[in-house]
Parts: structure tokens; C-alpha cells; sequence
């Protein structure tokens, strides 16, 4: 890697936790996987725990994970909703298109086609137009708007 120019860098957390493990979770976070003569210990630069503390909340691999293990691991992190734990958003909502690596012609081709959907006439209750969800996903969401609105709006601004 150093010959095409990456350089080495510390990569943990700021509680000086690992990101990057060479066995599958299992090994680093249970005590004694790892033997006292195991390779891994000669070869870690950073002096790392073993247990709870050894892995930061935010590591990016596990290396020698097999397929089942995957499964597990997805439905227990992305699935799974334990009983009394509040699910309403548990993640931060995702960044709104970057509308400026849409070409110029699909925006205007779906504004074209938001201005062609209007409401029937004698319907009081008729929702909005694409276009005044296009107006508003533009100028970004409101502080006081319903993140269900938000979604919607960006729905609405790439073209769902």
C-alpha cells in the first residue's frame, strides 16, 4: 500500500479502542480465544484489550467471518428490536441527494413531469403537488417539519 501512496495512520477511536480485527468478534471480545503466543499479540503496533473494551463501537472489520455468521450478525444489529426499547428512529435520517451530481436533464425532467400532476377539481382534501414538494425538498427540510414529510420530500426530489 505505502508504494501506491496510502500512508499508515492510527485508526482508533478516541478512547484508543481497534477498528480493524484479524479474527471474527467472537475472538477479540471473549477472554482466552486469543492465546498469549498467538502472532497477533507480537504484531499489533497499539497495546489492545481484551474482553468488552477491546473493539470501538465504531470497528470496520472482522476478518475470517463465515457466511452463517453474517446472517447473525445482520439480523441481530438491523433486525432485531428488543421489548422496551424505543424504536421510533434509532438511526440518524440519511443525507438528502446530492443534487449536484444529478445532470441538469433528469431535474428538469422531473419537474416537467411534477407539473403535470394537479389535484381534481371540487377536492378540498387533494394532497400537494409534486411541484410544491420539489419547491420545498429544494430549500431543505424544515426545522419543525415531521421526519415522515422530510422522507417524502426526498422521495419526491430524486424522482420516487
Amino acid at each position: 500500500m505505502q508504494n501506491i501512496g496510502v500512508r499508515a495512520g492510527d485508526s482508533r477511536d478516541s478512547l484508543g479502542r481497534g477498528r480493524f480485527f484479524p479474527f471474527v468478534p467472537e475472538h477479540h471480545l471473549v477472554p482466552g480465544h486469543i492465546g498469549p503466543k498467538n502472532w497477533y499479540w507480537d504484531w499489533i503496533y497499539y497495546p489492545n484489550k481484551v474482553g468488552l473494551e477491546c473493539c470501538s463501537d465504531t470497528a470496520v472489520s472482522f476478518h475470517y467471518v463465515p457466511p452463517n455468521k453474517m446472517y447473525e450478525l445482520e439480523y441481530l444489529l438491523y433486525h432485531l428490536r428488543p421489548y422496551g426499547i424505543n424504536h421510533m428512529d434509532p438511526f440518524p435520517p440519511p443525507l438528502p441527494p446530492d443534487v449536484n451530481s444529478i445532470p441538469q436533464k433528469v431535474i428538469d425532467k422531473y419537474k416537467e413531469a411534477a407539473v403535470d400532476v394537479k389535484p381534481t377539481s371540487g377536492d378540498d382534501h387533494a394532497p400537494e403537488t409534486k411541484q410544491s414538494n420539489i419547491k420545498q425538498a429544494e430549500q431543505g427540510p424544515r426545522d419543525k417539519e415531521s421526519p415522515m414529510a422530510a422522507k417524502e420530500a426526498e422521495k419526491v426530489q430524486v424522482g420516487i
